[in-house]
């Protein structure tokens, strides 16, 4: 009973997180250039303030304090680009 409770509950995260694609979002720590290097992301969702593991989509490094926009999601990792790119 526990594995089907626990099973829901990550498909309804796994859902929830397919609506943060598209949302623009505010790089609180440096994205390093290169392919998987990780930087953290925050953003409001209904009016919760979220924060999450970054990557950047094209492999360049984002500095602090840029906006940008979720374009995919693997597993709890971000992947991002620059707004207006």
């Amino acid at each position: 009973m526990l594995a089907v409770l626990l099973y829901k509950a990550q498909n309804t995260t796994t859902a929830e997180r397919s609506c943060h694609i598209g949302l623009s979002a505010t790089i609180i720590e440096c994205i390093p250039h290169g392919q998987g290097k990780f930087g953290k992301i925050a953003f409001s969702v209904n009016d919760c303030k979220h924060s999450a593991p970054a990557c950047s989509e094209d492999g360049n490094e984002i500095s602090r304090n840029q906006t940008v926009e979720i374009v995919h999601i693997d597993r709890n990792t971000y992947y991002v680009r620059r707004k207006g790119a």
